[in-house]
């Protein structure tokens, strides 16, 4: 007991050293001291047992819930670290001493790493027994992480104990379940003005080409955008476009210039975190290589159903558009989402948001898309990207996103759960396998522009 409170001395030296805000929960009056107290009023997932190791490389501080046991061989595996083992008496104690006498080297990582379990970050709080007695300490699970430089998480290292005892609290949190959460929001993101009088622009047959100009020019940053596109190498034009008119005459059409920029337009509802696997520098930089690919690949199909290239580009733009919704509405929920996937990167998007949100970027999207009254077209794109097996309505803007999402995938720029591609998904519009990496190096010729227009969309 005393090694235990020893630790939890540690932590709390570290939170006060760097200054990370936390609660002191003092014990209720109706609760004896003398009682284990905080076993009855935090339920155990949501208390923190710690655990010290090491190997030949450095010592961990492992994090775990109260009611689950740790299971070493994951922890080696999840670590790649095949020789770590427990502390004996003697090196725990000499742990103990040095971090309590220089806190911040456990910060800046003086070899010494912390290992956060899966199971607390999908909670709101943590708690952690206090030196002080009668008190223990709440700490939002957010800022675990700051405990160390470069903490490790997301991983599942850990079994629940079928024995562990659980205890109800109206006031404790539950792990994440945007699923409810989500359909019980009475306010999804407004869609832009600009963007609503594209969208109305788009459903009139009579509509021409100066109305929607007069639109697009109302707002500057957007037309300098579809310039830049059109002086794209890969539209292969002779001659600098320099206005919006030229833009639309001489190389992108109505339909595509009316695509590009609703799509441009609606994207600047969403204020992201930039870093990350779906931070909104990655999110962007996708949408917009994947937007041009799907857009110069509907132009090259050969297929006997109706493929518009401009909805091809709309829909690819924004068939990620579920992650910015999270963001938006779910700050912390998607902080944590972000950090697991870059944990562990190997592991489909889609497994890691089931198991730690109970929803899908997907699911959030077709909410978002049908309340704004979308285009089926790119509807059915938001929902379905992901399906491999998806045969239906508008399936061709699905494949043509998968296609782009795996030739992305060789470049770093895709949440793909593979860089494979199989051949009846290009010889389902009669491409070839040449003719899809052609493409995707007529693209490339164009990253300068298509890493400007990402840039702008982050701005």
């Amino acid at each position: 007991m005393m090694q235990e409170m020893s630790i939890n001395n540690v932590v709390k030296i570290l939170l006060d050293t760097l200054k990370i805000p936390y609660t002191n929960i003092e014990c209720p009056d109706s609760v004896s001291i003398t009682e284990n107290w905080a076993n009855q009023a935090v339920p155990a997932e949501q208390r923190v047992r710690i655990v010290l190791m090491r190997d030949s490389k450095s010592s961990i501080m492992v994090m775990i819930p109260a009611n689950y046991q740790l299971n070493l061989e994951k922890l080696k595996t999840s670590l790649k670290r095949l020789t770590l083992r427990f502390l004996d008496i003697k090196e725990h104690k000499k742990f103990i001493h040095y971090f309590m006498s220089q806190p911040r080297q456990l910060r800046l990582q003086m070899g010494v790493q912390l290992i956060i379990d899966e199971a607390l970050t999908n909670l709101d709080n943590v708690y952690f027994e206090s030196p002080v007695s009668g008190q223990i300490i709440k700490l939002d699970a957010g800022r675990l992480e700051d405990l160390a430089a470069d903490a490790f998480i997301g991983c599942t290292f850990s079994d629940q104990r079928e024995t562990a005892q659980k205890v109800t609290n109206p006031n404790s949190v539950q792990q994440f379940n945007l699923k409810e959460r989500i359909h019980k929001i009475k306010q999804l993101p407004a869609m832009p003005e600009l963007a609503t009088q594209l969208l109305k622009l788009r459903n009139n047959r009579d509509a021409t080409v100066e109305q929607l100009a007069e639109i697009i020019i109302l707002d500057p940053a957007i037309s300098a955008q579809v310039i830049r596109y059109a002086n794209s190498p890969f539209f292969g034009q002779h001659g600098k476009v320099n206005s919006l008119s030229d833009a639309i005459f001489r190389v992108l059409g109505y339909e595509s210039v009316m695509h590009l920029a609703l799509g441009i337009a609606m994207g600047k509802v969403f204020n992201l975190p930039t870093g990350g696997p779906v931070g909104q520098a990655r999110i962007w930089q996708n949408a917009t290589y994947s937007a041009a690919l799907c857009q110069k690949l509907a132009t090259k199909a050969n297929w006997d159903k109706p493929l518009e290239p401009g909805v091809a580009y709309l829909s690819a733009l924004l068939h990620n558009i579920g992650f910015m919704v999270m963001g938006q509405l779910f700050k912390h929920e998607f902080q944590w989402l972000n950090k697991v996937i870059q944990a562990e990167h190997e592991t489909p998007v889609t497994i890691i948001e089931d198991k730690l949100l109970g929803v899908s970027h997907t699911e959030v999207a077709t909410l978002l898309m049908k309340k704004w009254n979308m285009p089926s077209e790119v509807i059915i794109a938001a929902k379905e990207h992901h399906n491999d097996s998806y045969e239906g309505e508008h399936d061709g803007y699905v494949k043509l996103i998968q296609i782009a999402d795996r030739l992305l995938k060789n470049h770093n720029m895709s949440d793909a759960a593979s860089e494979e591609i199989p051949t009846e998904l290009y010889e389902y519009f009669g491409l070839t396998e040449e003719q899809i990496y052609e493409t995707m190096d007529e693209i490339l010729q164009g990253k300068e522009d298509l890493d400007a227009m990402t840039m702008a969309m982050i701005a």
